[in-house]
This record gives structure tokens, sequence and C-alpha cells, in this order.
């Protein structure tokens, strides 16, 4: 037992292997697992997009291939704020598309809080297989489309087979298709001006006073 206790201490690094051969010689027992070293995981692929302010901020984390092409629109008058985003990296999730094909994920987002829901933002999330010729190539690229409204709340028409999402004014993190490749966006929720609130308030005052008259 106290010999089978040192072999698999190797596995954890506190003994040297040459030790460790000798060890399981001893007792007659060659363990491949405890001579295993650690696996190489691969790096995940972070896409932020941060649309607080008017000015669109698209960003990428993580180990890429190449270099990450990033387009930011700020939101003005006619103009839908954006962030257009490309990518490539190495993926270890089984998901990847086959190479040549496309998988497309879709979101809306849409404002808190309204009666009627209210389209905010959309998200279109493109996967595209690739064959890598050699060790480090790319076997997936992404391109993401991030839109929001334009500075006189001109706003983006809805993605077809969108996923709706409400947003909550703090980061949320959407399904991307894979497991490796993290997506997550921020945008700002809109808040009813006091003249609307007030607006509001009348009118429940109204409807009040109206339903009292008509039961009396």
């Amino acid at each position: 037992m106290h010999h089978a206790k040192r072999a698999s201490l190797v596995g954890v690094g506190l003994i040297p292997i040459r030790d460790a051969m000798r060890v399981a010689g001893a007792i007659g027992v060659v363990s491949a697992a405890c001579l295993v070293l650690p696996s190489i995981a691969h790096a995940t692929a972070v896409v932020t997009i941060d649309d607080l302010t008017n000015s669109v901020v698209g960003s990428v984390t993580g180990t890429v291939v190449g270099v990450p092409v990033i387009v930011n629109t700020t939101e003005a008058i006619g103009t839908l704020g954006g962030s257009d985003i490309h990518l490539e990296y190495v993926s270890a999730d089984p998901g990847v598309p086959a190479p040549g094909t496309t998988i497309v994920t879709n979101y809306n987002i849409f404002e808190p809080g309204t009666l009627a829901a209210v389209l905010s933002d959309t998200l279109s999330i493109v996967l595209t297989g690739h064959s890598p010729t050699a060790p480090g190539d790319a076997n997936v690229s992404v391109d993401l489309h991030f839109r929001s409204d334009s500075a006189d709340e001109i706003l983006p028409l809805a993605l077809a087979g969108g996923i709706p999402i409400t947003e909550t004014g703090s980061f949320q993190t959407v399904g991307s298709g894979l497991s490796d490749l993290i997506v997550s966006f921020r945008s700002d929720v809109e808040v009813p001006e006091p003249f609307t609130l007030g607006l509001f308030g009348m009118g429940a005052l109204a409807l009040g006073l109206l339903r009292r008259r008509r039961a009396a």
C-alpha cells in the first residue's frame, strides 16, 4: 500500500518520474496514468459589446488566430449604432460547423417594463467552419453584428428567428453555439422622462375618476 501511494503522487508532481518508475517496477505495476502530464486546454475567445453610451464598443480577448477586425459605429441622427466583429480561433468544441458551412444565431433585445415589447437592439452571431492545413490554424471564424437604435431613436429591424431577450443594463451572456466562445453585451435601459411619467400619472388619475363616476 505504501508503494502504491507513492506511485499515485506522480500525477501531481510530488516525486521524480525516475523514482516513480523504480517504485512501479518494485510492485510489478506500470501505470501509464501516473505518467500523463496535464493536457493543454484551448483558450477561450471572449467577445464583449458595450452599448451603455451612444458609442458602441466591441472588444475581443483570449487567444485568437491573427488580429480581430472590429468596426464600431457611434449612434447618430439617422444612423444606427453598432459593432461588427470578425475573429478566427482554434475551437475544441465538437459543435464547430463542418468546413464551408455556417451556423447563425440571432437575438432580438427588448426594453424592459414596456406594455408592448419595444425592440432596442439586435445581435447576430455567424459561425463558419474551416479546414486547418497546419498546426495552429483556425478551424472556425466568427462574425458578430450588433445594432442599436439611432440618436433620433430609429430602431433596428428585428432579426428573423431571433431569440427574444430583455435587456437589464448589466452585462448579459448569450449562447454563441460554441462552449469556448463567450459573447456578452450590455445595453442601456431607457428610463421614462419626468414629462412622460407625468402623462402616465394624469392618464391613470383620469381613468380612476371615470370609473368612480360610472360606479356612482
